[in-house]
């Protein structure tokens, strides 16, 4: 008898399991005015380590994180 793995990786290098083990963190970026602030703030919060995502709304001045539920929130 054979059995699956318990993680199957999917696009974006995440394994399932990984994607269930992050949280979305919301974090309000009032300071961000243009394209090139929300450019900055998705690259360097994405490159942080334990962080799968970062994704940043300029009209709600918002950034939404894909990371580690213990991730610091001192970041």
């Amino acid at each position: 008898m054979t059995t699956k793995p318990a993680a199957i990786d999917e696009p974006g290098g995440m394994s399932n399991a990984a994607a269930t083990a992050m949280t979305t963190h919301i974090l309000h970026v009032p300071s961000m005015h243009c394209g090139g602030c929300l450019s900055k703030i998705e690259r360097h919060m994405g490159a942080l380590a334990g962080v799968a995502s970062a994704r940043a709304n300029l009209s709600r001045k918002e950034l939404r994180i894909l990371a580690a539920p213990d991730l610091d929130s001192d970041v």
